[in-house]
């Protein structure tokens, strides 16, 4: 799944109200060679087009060690029928990665969703972020968690909503963890149980210092809590912990 590396800015404020532009005007091109496909060779191009990341001009690469890069929307200009088959794909296929920026993960990815329209942050399905245990237990940032949960959660009568979601824990946990991975925190309680499409949940903790044993019983807790989602957790090697033995 290709990963877009979210910054900090991403579009100007945007009216949450407007359906899409191409939908609402526009001349639709018959002469496109494209439009003569059949229906579903032209979404296969359109996920090809729409996840392929390309170099940034941008010098330099991220805290993460990735290389800047964006993705080339153009071709949703070609036509309004092309747009409205397509202009979903970005947002729905593509990893959003949110770092740490002015040291809160959960900072950028709320500036990024109220930077794009309504219709743009409900299409979208796997999120990664990179927070401490600040920006979960935080009482400054606790709204910020709710509303984005709000968000991401998408309608629960229709298809849409966040599907997949990886949190990075960095830095060192309080209490060795003992706090902070509680499936009953206000961060699951408020935050995770209001992903109602969610169906897949990655957490990776750095802390060393956190027992494996605590980390089998959060998991398990998740597990029951989440029961429409696959749960998995484990250290930044990749190794994942396994308590169904």
């Amino acid at each position: 799944m290709p990963h877009v590396l979210v910054p900090h800015r991403w579009l100007s404020p945007a009216s949450k109200s407007e359906p899409p532009l191409a939908l609402q005007s526009g001349r639709l091109n018959d002469d496109s060679a494209l439009l003569c496909l059949p229906t579903e060779i032209r979404l296969r191009i359109a996920k090809m087009v729409l996840t392929q990341l390309r170099r940034s001009n941008k010098s330099g690469v991220s805290t993460m060690g990735r290389q800047y890069s964006y993705i080339d929307t153009s071709l949703l200009l070609v036509n309004r029928q092309l747009y409205s088959e397509s202009y979903l794909i970005s947002f729905q296929i593509n990893e959003f990665a949110f770092q740490k920026w002015y040291g809160s993960g959960i900072f950028c990815c709320k500036n990024f969703l109220k930077s794009i329209r309504d219709w743009q942050a409900q299409a979208i399905r796997c999120v990664n972020l990179t927070i401490a245990e600040r920006d979960l237990s935080g009482w400054h940032l606790a709204e910020g968690r709710l509303e984005i949960c709000q968000v991401l959660g998408g309608d629960a009568s229709a298809a849409g909503g966040l599907q997949s979601l990886t949190l990075e824990f960095e830095g060192q946990l309080l209490c060795h963890g003992e706090k902070l991975l509680n499936a009953d925190a206000p961060w699951v309680a408020d935050g995770l149980k209001k992903l109602k499409p969610l169906r897949k949940l990655v957490l990776i903790v750095r802390d060393d210092e956190v027992e494996q044993s605590l980390l089998v019983d959060f998991q398990s807790q998740l597990r029951q809590r989440l029961s429409k989602a696959r749960v998995e957790v484990g250290r930044p090697s990749g190794e994942n912990i396994n308590d169904e033995t």
